[in-house]
């Protein structure tokens, strides 16, 4: 996942790359079902997430990559998520 912030003061801008290959860790997994929203086991969510994420990679495999989120300020900022 690439994520791209451009600013409009100049040439500035912050590109962030986060491997999606941690999303279905099982450190990952811990972590969300830690959090008190989730009333999940670990394993159960593991397995959840590593079946969506074979799902995603073969969609961006067949199709390519896409934007998630692709957002213009009135002020001229541009953020970009793309997977």
């Amino acid at each position: 996942m690439k994520i791209v912030i451009r600013s409009m003061d100049g040439p500035k801008h912050l590109t962030l790359r986060f491997p999606l290959v941690f999303l279905k860790t099982r450190l990952a997994a811990r972590i969300l079902a830690n959090n008190d929203e989730f009333k999940i086991d670990a394993k159960e969510l593991h397995k959840r997430i590593s079946s969506a994420y074979k799902f995603l990679k073969s969609y961006i495999k067949k199709n390519g990559h896409f934007d998630l989120v692709n957002v213009r300020s009135h002020e001229g900022d541009h953020i970009q998520i793309r997977l």
